[in-house]
């Protein structure tokens, strides 16, 4: 069911809005420090106010429904991921669906490790939103982050990205492809990282 508001300066009476013919436009008022003017389809029809807070609710209620894995990729459609963090650098590539190291294509690689923390990045969740548009990426420890993660399709294209800031209780600072802003998500994931040494397979 369309929801119904009031009219302004009415008593009680109502009109239903309908999403495919209302436009917003900020308007100052003196109820509150910013409003929205809503117009139905025709401009003799009558104008109605609504809450910035209504806006708000709707916007988190978005976030709850939607698919809030991070780096923006399907597993099918990876191709070579790059991984940097503070203590070293590296590439993998899926060649044939096997796991080749990018400097080195003929070390082996524990392919069973790699693909379990393939697999944990690209379902990484945001848990919690944080700021849908953000400039002062040194708040949160993105202007220098922990770890960066580039997710390249089979065509060459750089469509998965992941970066991780500063953690505290359990909880790190995010922003990646698959959802716009700034999020945190588990601080586990920083954990899981395996180092090259730990991907590699022993010779012995």
């Amino acid at each position: 069911m369309l929801p119904q508001w009031g009219r302004p300066g009415s008593s009680g009476a109502t009109r239903s809005l309908s999403p495919f013919s209302t436009w917003l436009r900020p308007q100052t008022h003196a109820w509150a420090a910013t409003a929205y003017r809503v117009r139905i389809s025709s401009p003799k029809q009558p104008v109605y106010r609504i809450n910035p807070g209504f806006i708000k609710q709707v916007t988190t209620d978005l976030f709850d429904i939607r698919d809030k894995r991070l780096l923006g990729m399907e597993q099918e459609n990876l191709a070579i991921l790059t991984v940097h963090t503070a203590q070293e650098q590296y590439v993998l590539i899926n060649q044939n669906n096997e796991w080749v190291l990018e400097r080195a294509p003929a070390q082996r690689l524990n392919q069973d490790r790699v693909a379990l923390f393939v697999s944990r990045l690209i379902d990484v969740p945001a848990e919690i939103q944080i700021a849908l548009q953000e400039t002062n990426l040194a708040r949160f420890g993105l202007d220098k982050p922990a770890a960066t993660f580039t997710a390249i399709n089979h065509q060459g294209e750089a469509k998965g990205r992941l970066v991780l800031g500063t953690h505290e209780h359990g909880l790190v600072y995010a922003m990646g492809s698959g959802i716009p802003g700034v999020y945190q998500a588990r601080s586990m994931i920083l954990t899981q990282i395996p180092s090259l040494a730990q991907l590699l397979v022993s010779e012995e």
